[in-house]
């Protein structure tokens, strides 16, 4: 009788653990739709997934150009993994998001508007491990370069794309660089600029 009972928990355990969590900010969306292309599978990797919350489109995390602040923010305070900052600067809105399940993975962004709305955004990425900065920084290069076709590689290493809202026919850069030449300081700065 107590095998019978250990088999039965163990199933319960062995399926519990493989079920999705269905939750917005981790779940992995197996059909991203890209501008210039038709679905393709994404990698699992909860850093980028937190980071880049891939199935909600717009330029990043599920937002456009085109977007009001308050829009913004009830889009960022929507998620539970992220903090909200409201800098003296009113032009600003700072978020940290987690990225996985280690506390040190995470990215501060900085949203920047005009009068006329966002025109800019800042990503600043710290892990853990050169491994999963690197992994995430790669997703990241083969998403854009699959959408807006090859980067330019400037000087100073960052790798930049063109790239147009397909929501708002708004053009913008991104520029995107790995941090791996700093001792014990792993991730990637990422800029969206409106042009």
């Amino acid at each position: 009788m107590k095998k019978i009972l250990f088999l039965v928990v163990a199933a319960a355990f062995m399926f519990a653990c493989s079920s999705p969590s269905g939750s917005e900010d981790t779940a992995v969306d197996k059909s991203v739709e890209l501008p210039g292309e038709g679905s393709r599978s994404t990698t699992s990797n909860p850093l980028f997934n937190d980071l880049m919350i891939p199935a909600t489109g717009g330029v990043f995390r599920g937002i456009s150009f085109d977007m009001s602040k308050a829009t913004l923010l009830d889009i960022e305070t929507s998620r539970s993994t992220v903090d909200i900052y409201q800098d003296e600067n009113q032009e600003e809105v700072i978020v940290t998001t987690d990225m996985g399940k280690e506390i040190l993975d995470f990215a501060d962004i900085t949203y920047r508007f005009d009068e006329q709305g966002l025109y800019s955004i800042k990503v600043e990425t710290y892990a853990v491990s050169l491994a999963g900065a690197t992994e995430v920084f790669n997703m990241v290069i083969e998403k854009y370069t699959k959408a807006f076709g090859a980067p330019s590689i400037a000087d100073d290493g960052f790798y930049e794309f063109s790239a147009s809202d397909t929501k708002s026919s708004l053009k913008y850069s991104i520029a995107v660089k790995n941090i791996d030449d700093v001792e014990d300081s792993f991730g990637m700065y990422m800029y969206f600029d409106l042009l």
